[in-house]
């Protein structure tokens, strides 16, 4: 799980921001972006996921005050659940409680990572985002 990836595919993201009320300026760069996930961890345990400009630093299962693509502040927590990552953030945007689900599912090997974002409560909303380990 630890190391660079680099996005490959992507579905359902422009839906994702669209439902959270991202304007289509900024959905458009975002999609038309392909980045970089870096997943590192500590020797104290903490893990980092660096993006080019997002940057999260937690322990697994203790939560932590973090922030959706926009700015918006969530509470989120990550464990682990077999071999898949799990970040579970709640917060409030333009009146509306956010439930949002990412999965960080890996192959055997390591090398691609899936990332499964959903928000409870509307079952239409579902982005999937293939990843493949970086060489770089």
């Amino acid at each position: 799980m630890l190391g660079t990836f680099v996005l490959e595919t992507s579905e359902g993201m422009t839906e994702l921001m669209t439902a959270l009320g991202i304007g289509w300026f900024q959905r458009a760069i975002a999609c038309s972006l392909y980045p970089y996930i870096t997943i590192s961890q500590a020797d104290s345990g903490e893990i980092g996921i660096d993006r080019k400009n997002k940057n999260e630093v937690f322990f697994l299962g203790k939560p932590f005050k973090g922030e959706l693509g926009d700015g918006t502040e969530v509470e989120a927590v990550v464990t682990m659940e077999g071999g898949r990552m799990v970040r579970r953030a709640t917060g409030v945007k333009d009146g509306q409680r956010l439930q949002l689900q990412e999965v960080k599912e890996f192959t055997e090997d390591g090398q691609a990572m899936t990332i499964i974002v959903t928000w409870r409560g509307k079952p239409q909303i579902r982005a999937v985002r293939g990843f493949t380990r970086s060489s770089d």
